[in-house]
């Protein structure tokens, strides 16, 4: 079983060295790293070139070096891909060394599951962390009445119990079916879950193998802030997307505003409109 290692790489210069030693360094050794520089400014690219003379180790560039976000970063990395499953590992993240190991082993017993995910570790800054106690909290009790494998789907509609692009491994060709042109860019995560859970089995992992860097130049910490900003107008130009065709009329107005109002007093039903995008 070869696993495909998408890594995006932008401005880590300082952590991305770990995070691809923390591959090598895997017990499980059928791999391949494919890293995507998202036109970094910073000394990531002749960071990363230390490890190209690994054959299994791969740097990919958008054209001309340009910055692309995430979301193309990560379509160029899946069209680069070799094996049977998808594994995410950010830059600025780590494994521990049978992270791997554990997730294969799954997957032997379980071949159908279509996400696999497991416990995460935190480390970096303190403050942040302790701002996901009751994130986690609830995602334990949840789990807890749970037998793995399973389909989380409702669930998550409700919260997105994957915390982290670095905890996930995902069948390729569930994957390649998948819609990437998520409205706004911080739900990609979830948007990408909320299909490959839709009736396919997934299995959760109750093992630290992954520790997750919280820093405040992470990219959740700092979409996090934009989404907070521009909030209402994000909302708003999601729903007139996906309910009204006829943007220009008044009554497609008035049901823009109507699904703007819900959106606005349900949190949930935001991501629920996300996924209805592809099933109308």
């Amino acid at each position: 079983m070869k696993i495909s290692v998408i890594m995006a790489s932008y401005n880590y210069e300082k952590f991305i060295i770990h995070a691809i030693e923390s591959v090598i360094a895997q017990d499980y050794q059928e791999w391949e790293l494919i890293i995507v520089d998202d036109g970094s400014s910073d000394n990531s690219l002749a960071r990363i070139g230390k490890y190209l003379s690994d054959s299994r180790i791969k740097l990919y560039c958008h054209e001309n070096n340009c910055n692309q976000g995430l979301l193309k970063t990560l379509k160029l990395g899946l069209s680069k891909c070799n094996g049977n499953y998808v594994a995410f590992l950010e830059s600025d993240d780590i494994w521990k060394k049978n992270c791997l190991t554990e997730r294969v082993k799954i997957l032997e017993r379980y071949p159908n599951i279509a996400v696999i995910a497991n416990d995460v570790e935190l480390f970096g800054d303190e403050k942040r962390i302790s701002s996901y106690d009751n994130y986690f909290s609830f995602q334990g009790k949840t789990f807890s009445k749970l037998n793995f494998p399973c389909n989380i789907f409702t669930k998550l509609l409700r919260e997105n119990f994957i915390p982290t692009f670095s905890c996930a491994m995902v069948q390729i060709e569930y994957l390649r079916q998948c819609n990437f042109d998520v409205l706004y860019s911080p739900w990609l995560d979830r948007y990408l879950w909320l299909q490959l859970a839709y009736r396919r089995q997934f299995y959760y992992i109750d093992k630290k193998l992954t520790r997750w860097r919280i820093h405040k130049s992470s990219y959740i910490g700092k979409e996090n802030n934009a989404y907070k900003i521009n909030n209402n107008k994000k909302i708003y130009s999601l729903v007139k997307t996906v309910f009204c065709r006829d943007k220009n009329s008044l009554s497609g107005h008035l049901k823009t505003i109507y699904y703007y109002l819900l959106a606005l007093r349900n949190k949930y039903f935001r991501v629920i409109y996300i996924f209805l995008k592809n099933r109308r």
